[in-house]
Formats: C-alpha cells, sequence, structure tokens
C-alpha cells in the first residue's frame, strides 16, 4: 500500500495533503482502487475535494459514491461487524464533519476485550456532485 493509499482508506486528509505536497500521484495507487475512489467509497468530502483539486480522475469513482446513495450508512456498519461472531456490542462515534456529513465509527467489542472498528463518513451525496461536475 503506498502512502497516498493509506491516507485515503484512512480518511486523513491533512497527511494526504502533505504526500500530494511532497509530489505523490492523485491518480497513482498500488491497489485496485485508485485513492479518490477510496475516498468516494468511505464519503470523505474533504479528501475527495483535494484529490480533484490536485488532478485526480473523477470519471472512475462516480459509480462508488453512488452505490452508497441513500444507504443508511450506521446500519451498514453495524451489519458489517455484527457478522464477527465474537461481537457482544457496538458502540456508535458520530463526529460533524465538512458540509453537513459526518463520520460514523461503529466499535465492535469483542468476547476476549479486543475491538474491531469500521469507519465511514456519510458525504456521499455531495461527492457524487463534485464527481459528476468533474471539479470544484
Amino acid at each position: 500500500m503506498a502512502p497516498l493509499d493509506w491516507a485515503a482508506a484512512g480518511m486523513h486528509v491533512e497527511v494526504a495533503r502533505q504526500l500530494l505536497d511532497a509530489g505523490a500521484d492523485p491518480g497513482g495507487s498500488r491497489l485496485d482502487m485508485t485513492p479518490l475512489q477510496v475516498a468516494s467509497d468511505r464519503g470523505s468530502i474533504e479528501l475527495v475535494s483535494l484529490l480533484l483539486e490536485r488532478g485526480a480522475d473523477p470519471t472512475g469513482p462516480l459509480a462508488i459514491a453512488e452505490s452508497w446513495l441513500g444507504v443508511d450508512v450506521e446500519a451498514s456498519l453495524r451489519d458489517y461487524l455484527r457478522m464477527d461472531e465474537d461481537a457482544v456490542e457496538l458502540e456508535v462515534r458520530r463526529e460533524p464533519r465538512a458540509e453537513g456529513s459526518e463520520l460514523i465509527e461503529v466499535t465492535a467489542v469483542l468476547v476476549d476485550g479486543g475491538r474491531r472498528t469500521a469507519a465511514r463518513a456519510t458525504g456521499h451525496a455531495r461527492i457524487v456532485e463534485l464527481l459528476r461536475a468533474g471539479s470544484l
């Protein structure tokens, strides 16, 4: 995984900005998804905007962002974590983000005391607009 891939997967906007300032390719990736596709899937308006500003191709990730339209993000994360048979409790944390979106983190508390977290932001509708426009 390239550093920009990692920043996109973790929704680390400032890290991504620093990597791009240092010359990282906004369209390059060592994964099967580009950083823009990952940011679109994660619902991060800030990261999608940054990658578009820096020249990422908006055509590929549109279907990914559109697939989240109308989806209850919290319920999706809860369902994903409930698949873990060792999950005994789910905790939810919400954090406001850009343009009225929010980051939703759902953590599964496991039988052995461990924890597993899944997170996604809710900016998919705005991201679809940005990608359809092809720029800011």
